[in-house]
C-alpha cells in the first residue's frame, strides 16, 4: 500500500471510528441511545432485501458527500458471497426508524447500483471462519454512489484533517479519548433487534 493510500486510510478510519456496522456477521450498536432527534441523520443503513420481501440490516454507513455513502468492503463482499446467490437485493436507507422484515415497503428504500469495495481491502481467509472477508483492516472500506437527488436536505458528515489520529497520538491527546459510534444495530448482545429499527448512537474509549 503507498503512503498516500495510508493515509487515505487513517483519514477513513477516523471517521468510521463514529460509525457502528450492523450486520448478522459483525458487532452492533447495543445499549445505546435512541438518536430522538435525528441528529445524526446523514447515517443510513444498507439492507439486504430477500425475495420475500424480508428487509435484514447489514451495515451502517455515513453520507460524507451528496452522492458518497460511506460503509466498509466486508459489507459488500458477504452480501456478494452469501446473499446474492439465494436472491437478495440490495437497498439502503436513511429512515429512523426504519420498518425491517417483514414490514418493511421497499418502495420507500433507495436502490444499490454502485457499491465499490476498497482496492487494497485484504480478504483474509484466517480470521474469521464464517465469512472469509471479515477482519480488521485499513483497506475495509467501501463507497455506495448515489443519485444526488436522494439525499437532498441531509447534512453531509465532515470528514477529520489528514493525519488527525497521528496529531493526537503525538500529543497524547488519544488517552481517555471518546468517540460516538452511531448506526442501526442490536439491542442487547444477543442480537434483537427492534421492528421498526431505531437509529441509535453510544460512546466509546478509543482503542
Amino acid at each position: 500500500m503507498t503512503a498516500k493510500n495510508n493515509r487515505l486510510c487513517s483519514l477513513l478510519f477516523a471517521l468510521l471510528l463514529v460509525v457502528s456496522i450492523s450486520s448478522v456477521s459483525v458487532q452492533a450498536i447495543t445499549n445505546g441511545f435512541p438518536d430522538t432527534t435525528n441528529t445524526y441523520s446523514n447515517v443510513g443503513t444498507v439492507l439486504a432485501v430477500g425475495p420475500d420481501g424480508q428487509a435484514f440490516p447489514l451495515c451502517s454507513g455515513t453520507l460524507i458527500a451528496p452522492t458518497v455513502f460511506l460503509t466498509v468492503a466486508h459489507c459488500k463482499l458477504f452480501f456478494d458471497d452469501f446473499l446474492a446467490p439465494q436472491g437478495y437485493t440490495l437497498y439502503m436507507s436513511f429512515g429512523n426508524p426504519i420498518p425491517i422484515f417483514g414490514l418493511t415497503d421497499v418502495n420507500t428504500l433507495i436502490p444499490v447500483t454502485q457499491f465499490i469495495p476498497h482496492p487494497d481491502y485484504v480478504q483474509a481467509t484466517d480470521i474469521h471462519p464464517f465469512n472469509p472477508h471479515h477482519g480488521s483492516d485499513p483497506g475495509d472500506l467501501a463507497v455506495i454512489i448515489l443519485p444526488a437527488s436522494v439525499t437532498q436536505g441531509i447534512p453531509l458528515a465532515t470528514l477529520p484533517t489528514l493525519g488527525l489520529l497521528d496529531e493526537l497520538a503525538a500529543k497524547n491527546g488519544l488517552r481517555g479519548a471518546v468517540f460516538t459510534a452511531v448506526g442501526y444495530g442490536s439491542q442487547d448482545r444477543f442480537g434483537n433487534r427492534s421492528n421498526p429499527l431505531p437509529r441509535m448512537f453510544a460512546f466509546s474509549a478509543f482503542r
